[in-house]
């Protein structure tokens, strides 16, 4: 299984949206002067622009960069993109997002500037008109995995029917479970694998074997240019965990990470000039 398709069309399309992004076409702006690109965490949020919404991904992509945002299952199993279970830390709203219907989280707005929470099918068809966009879904919260992983499957099949899932990486900080029940039950859905700080096996041969396809790591467990050049000459995105430092992104650039979480998608790209 842990080379289920890295031969094939999963890691074809990884490497076809590396290409169009390093070397031209759609992609290419998305790509920063210095060939490392912002990947906005919970979009690129403003004190004007709310965090996972629409406005946020349309706002990355204009500043050039890939998008990080979160879903997880309204009670009916509708596909909410929200940072926390409770929704009451993001919008007007009290409850948690698994015991409340999507029609009534769709009447909820976001704080404080009053904006639509988005489902993961507005935010698929959002990427399919920003070309060259790659979005970090992180997908949390409980339901996923019920009758053979039939919601993560659906919300698979949602990013196939708006074309992107060449361009959708699915993700978990806290289980690697979601890697699994993807790479059993939908293997053509690319993953990104963001293993602990003190993760005892962070090696390309334990990402194989987790079928993933990109690694999003900590400027410490990508230690040296040959830790980073190991994981790339075996098929794999490396990126950076979070981190608004430029000391950092630095750092991480002349490591050879591909693209860094920030919360300063702007700053990024504004430092991502200067360096070269």
């Amino acid at each position: 299984m842990a080379a289920r398709f890295r031969l094939g069309s999963s890691l074809v399309a990884a490497l076809l949206s590396a290409v169009l992004v390093l070397l031209g076409g759609p992609g290419a702006q998305a790509a920063g002067a210095c060939g490392s690109t912002a990947l906005a965490h919970r979009g690129a949020w403003s004190s004007k622009v709310d965090e996972n919404t629409i406005e946020s991904i349309e706002r990355a992509h204009q500043l050039g960069a890939f998008t990080e945002n979160d879903v997880f299952l309204s009670s009916d199993g509708g596909f909410v993109i929200i940072h926390n279970q409770s929704l009451r830390h993001t919008t007007n709203c009290t409850g948690d997002v698994k015991n409340t219907p999507l029609a009534v989280i769709k009447q909820c707005r976001t704080t404080p500037n009053g904006l639509r929470i988005p489902t993961a099918v507005e935010v698929f068809n959002t990427l399919a008109g920003n070309p060259g966009q790659l979005i970090d879904l992180e997908v949390k919260g409980p339901g996923w995995f019920q009758h053979g992983n039939a919601k993560l499957v659906e919300l698979r099949n949602a990013a196939v029917a708006a074309g992107v899932l060449n361009r959708v990486f699915f993700s978990n900080d806290t289980t690697y479970q979601t890697l699994t029940a993807l790479r059993d039950s939908a293997p053509n859905a690319q993953t990104a694998w963001k293993p602990d700080s003190d993760e005892p096996d962070f090696t390309p041969a334990h990402a194989s074997a987790l079928s993933t396809d990109a690694v999003m790591a900590w400027g410490t467990q990508w230690s040296t240019k040959e830790k980073v050049a190991g994981f790339q000459q075996a098929g794999f995105q490396v990126w950076a965990k979070r981190s608004d430092n430029q000391q950092v992104w630095t750092r991480n650039w002349r490591l050879g990470l591909k693209a860094q979480l920030t919360n300063l998608p702007g700053t990024y790209k504004t430092w991502c000039n200067s360096v070269v």
